[in-house]
């Protein structure tokens, strides 16, 4: 299994099949695929990046995969906080996805927000990951002007 940071057309593709949005790289997307010799098991996009302050991250797995484990965890929050040089990371759910808010929760997201009718038919839930909360990352924490 492996992590391809590539930002092929044909993953941006999948990732939209799967998340039903559109996403691709002209439009300052970031994507990472984890794949494995039976193929892709997971991937992580990055949208509303604004370079050092904040990105949404959406994620997809395949079921018997779950997260697709703790290195694949500690991509996207390298991704987000080191390479995109972010302080805040959030993802929105649909309140019925319990499954999704534990995945969140057990990444270390917090919850933050309910958002009224954020789906059309259904209310979202706002998690949030602040760089300085990040148990993922190995490194000194972030300090105005310096880098990781």
């Amino acid at each position: 299994m492996w992590i391809d940071p590539s930002q092929s057309p044909a993953l941006f593709k999948l990732a939209s099949e799967k998340l039903g949005g559109h996403y691709c790289h002209e439009w300052n997307h970031r994507l990472l695929t984890v794949i494995s010799r039976s193929g892709v098991l997971a991937q992580a996009v990055f949208t509303g990046i604004t370079p050092g302050v904040k990105c949404e991250l959406s994620m997809w797995a395949e079921a018997d995969h779950g997260l697709a484990g703790r290195r694949f965890a500690r991509q996207i929050c390298k991704s987000a906080f080191i390479d995109l040089r972010c302080k805040r990371m959030h993802a929105v759910t649909r309140e019925s996805n319990t499954r999704t808010q534990a995945v969140l929760q057990k990444m270390g997201f917090v919850a933050e927000a309910r958002l009224e009718a954020w789906f059309g038919d259904e209310h979202g839930l706002m998690f949030k990951m602040m760089l300085a909360n990040c148990r993922w990352l190995n490194q000194p924490k972030y300090h105005e002007g310096n880098a990781l």
